[in-house]
């Protein structure tokens, strides 16, 4: 599962180092004063430690899921 998250760029380097710590994997871009960052999300725990995230740094998200692979 695909989420993209939005968070202002004073919490970036935060971000990144929990998403360090659970090992998901991610890349960001910056824009402004935000950056928007992609993880890829393969159980609903990790997604459940995204959603803390984004309510504890009031971020914002956006959920895509693909169920077919290639």
């Amino acid at each position: 599962m695909e989420n993209w998250y939005d968070y202002l760029k004073d919490y970036q380097p935060i971000v990144e180092d929990r998403l360090k710590e659970l090992n998901i994997p991610y890349f960001y871009n910056e824009y402004g004063k935000h950056t928007m960052f992609s993880a890829f999300c393969q159980t609903q725990k990790e997604s459940a430690e995204m959603a803390k995230l984004v309510k504890a740094y009031n971020g914002r998200y956006f959920v895509s899921e693909n169920k077919g692979f290639l």
